[in-house]
C-alpha cells in the first residue's frame, strides 16, 4: 500500500519526464504493475515458505526488493520502470505473507502446552504435546499439502470467521468517509467548508483502515489456518487482494476521467458498505483464543478433551 501511495503523487511529474504524460492507461499501469508484481509474489510465496521455512524465504527476497529499488531509480524509460516497480511488487507481494506467518507462529509450542494445560490437565501436557508436534513444527514432510487441501474442511471455514466487530466498525468508517467526500464534492457549498470535509473524510478512511481492514485481515487468515496449509492459504488470500488492488490502480483514473471523482468515491463506499454486512453477519469472533485452540476445534481429527 505504501508502495502504491509513493507513486500515486508524483506520478504526473514521472509521466513528464519519462515521456507519456497524459496516457492514463499507461500511468495507471505503472502505478498498478506494482501489484502484478505482489500477486506473483503472494502466490508463489506459500509454496516457498512450506519448503524453505520463513527465515530463508525473507533473505531471498530481499534480491528483487533491492533490485526493483535500483532499477526504479535510475530508470530512463518507461519499460525500465515498470520493471522496477514489478521486482519491488514481487518482494512486497511475499512480505505480505511472510511476515503474518512469522508473527503468528512465534511462541507456538509455550501456547501450546498453556492450552493443553488449560484444557486437559496438566497429567496429559507431554502426551498430547508429542501428538501435536506435527501441527506447531513445520519442518517435516508430512507437513507438505495441496492446493485443494485449502477446499477441504476445516480450512474452507476460515474466511468467514475472524475478530467481527473491528472489522465491521472499520468498514462502516470506511464507507461514511468515501460518502462524506463524494458529498463534499457534488453538491454546492462553501469552498472552505468542501475542502474541510474531503479532508475530514480523507483522514477518516486512513484511520478506520489502519484500526481494522488493514491489519485484522492479516490476523483472520493465519488463524484460521492449520500450519499445514497456512502458508497456502496466505498466500492466495493476498493474491486476490493484490488483483483487486491491480485493477483498481490500472482502472482509476480512467475511471475518474469517465464518471467524475464522486460517482467512483461513491462506489467504493458501496463495497465498504457490502464489506461491513458481510463482517457483521458472517464472520464469528477469534478473541482470546491462541491458534493451537483454534486449531484443535476446527481439526475433527485432533483429540478432544470428553475424549
Amino acid at each position: 500500500m505504501a508502495a502504491k501511495r509513493v507513486m500515486n503523487g508524483p506520478i504526473v511529474s514521472v509521466a513528464q519526464e519519462l515521456g507519456f504524460e497524459g496516457n492514463s492507461i499507461l500511468e495507471g499501469l505503472v502505478v498498478s504493475i506494482f501489484k502484478a508484481g505482489a500477486f506473483v509474489g503472494s502466490i508463489c510465496s506459500g509454496s516457498i515458505v512450506d519448503k524453505l521455512g520463513c527465515r530463508r524465504t525473507l533473505q531471498i527476497d530481499t534480491v528483487p526488493l533491492i533490485l526493483g529499488a535500483l532499477i526504479s531509480a535510475q530508470a530512463h524509460s518507461s519499460d525500465e520502470l515498470l520493471l522496477g516497480r514489478f521486482l519491488v511488487g514481487l518482494g512486497i507481494g511475499v512480505t505480505t505473507v511472510l511476515v503474518p506467518i512469522y508473527i503468528s507462529e512465534a511462541g507456538r509450542a509455550d501456547d501450546a502446552r498453556k492450552v493443553v494445560h488449560d484444557l486437559w490437565g496438566p497429567s496429559e501436557v507431554n502426551k498430547a504435546m508429542e501428538e501435536f508436534q506435527p501441527f506447531i513444527r513445520n519442518d517435516g514432510d508430512d507437513l507438505q499439502s495441496g492446493w485443494l487441501e485449502l477446499l477441504e474442511e476445516p480450512h474452507c471455514r476460515g474466511c468467514i470467521k475472524g475478530r467481527q466487530r473491528l472489522l465491521t466498525g472499520s468498514y462502516l468508517g470506511m464507507a461514511v468517509s468515501m460518502f462524506v467526500i463524494a458529498y463534499a464534492i457534488s453538491f454546492p457549498m462553501d469552498e472552505e467548508l468542501s475542502h474541510n470535509l474531503s479532508i475530514m473524510g480523507t483522514l477518516l478512511y486512513i484511520f478506520t483502515f489502519a484500526i481494522g481492514a488493514g491489519p485484522a485481515t492479516g490476523l483472520i487468515i493465519p488463524e484460521l489456518s492449520s500450519s499445514r496449509t497456512r502458508g497456502k492459504i496466505m498466500g492466495f488470500s493476498f493474491s486476490v487482494h493484490w488483483v483487486c488492488n491491480f485493477l483498481v490502480g490500472l482502472f482509476f483514473l480512467e475511471l475518474v476521467e469517465r464518471l467524475g471523482v464522486a460517482p467512483v468515491y461513491a462506489t467504493f463506499g458501496a463495497v465498504s458498505l457490502l464489506a461491513a454486512t458481510f463482517a457483521y453477519f458472517f464472520i464469528v469472533e477469534t478473541k482470546g483464543r491462541s491458534l493451537e485452540e483454534i486449531e484443535m476445534s476446527l481439526n475433527s481429527s485432533f483429540p478432544r478433551g470428553d475424549e
